[in-house]
């Protein structure tokens, strides 16, 4: 069996891999000023072989020095390859990118201040629950 999947920002705000790339090879606190963005954008397929039960890729963080008050969230697409994203519970999700800045001083332009769902500010915490 074979799963296309994708990513799609909610509130991370995703770059393609060459600009990726380009921001990786400069010094870390150099990378928010540019707008190097919250991840890479990926695409791809994830082939289930016969007795197979899991299957996975990547998404790659960027790491920017920067302190963000609130999580970033992606979108995540699964589908049949030639067909129509696939819905339901079971099939949807979101990746949750946690800050790991808690010691830098320097806050970021584009941090997000409300759930992108509900569009409530989030609780103090930071943290988004379904």
């Amino acid at each position: 069996m074979v799963l296309e999947y994708a990513t799609s920002d909610i509130t991370a705000r995703g770059v393609d891999k060459e600009f990726f790339h380009y921001c990786m090879s400069l010094g870390v606190g150099d990378r928010a000023e540019i707008g190097c963005g919250d991840y890479e954008q990926s695409t791809g397929y994830i082939i289930f072989q016969e007795g197979d039960a899991a299957g996975g890729f990547e998404v790659r963080i960027m790491d920017d020095l920067c302190y963000e008050k609130y999580n970033k969230l992606i979108q995540l697409s699964l589908s049949v390859p030639g067909s129509s994203v696939l819905t339901g519970e079971k099939v949807e999700a979101m990746i949750r990118i946690d800050d790991d800045d808690f010691g830098s001083v320097h806050p970021c332009r584009d941090d997000t201040t409300h759930d992108p769902l509900t569009q409530h500010p989030f609780k103090s915490d930071g943290f988004w629950f379904e």
